[in-house]
């Protein structure tokens, strides 16, 4: 991702109907404000993945068995 303006109209929706998104910001750092428009069209359903979680990604997979993960 290159800044919050990259996300398409398909992807600000699903981003909008996710029960949980993750997101990971050890590979590519994401601006604060870039974070706080995300959180507005999540609406507050946005988890900053550590990297653990990401390289292990049980709690990423348990999430999406359970609903629509992103």
């Amino acid at each position: 991702m290159s800044g919050f303006d990259s996300i398409s109209v398909r992807g600000a929706e699903l981003l909008a109907r996710a029960d949980a998104i993750y997101l990971e910001q050890f590979t590519s750092p994401v601006p604060k404000d870039d974070i706080s428009r995300i959180k507005e069209i999540a609406g507050g359903k946005l988890i900053l993945a550590k990297r653990w979680q990401v390289e292990d990604g049980k709690e990423i997979l348990d999430s999406a068995k359970n609903g629509e993960t992103v």
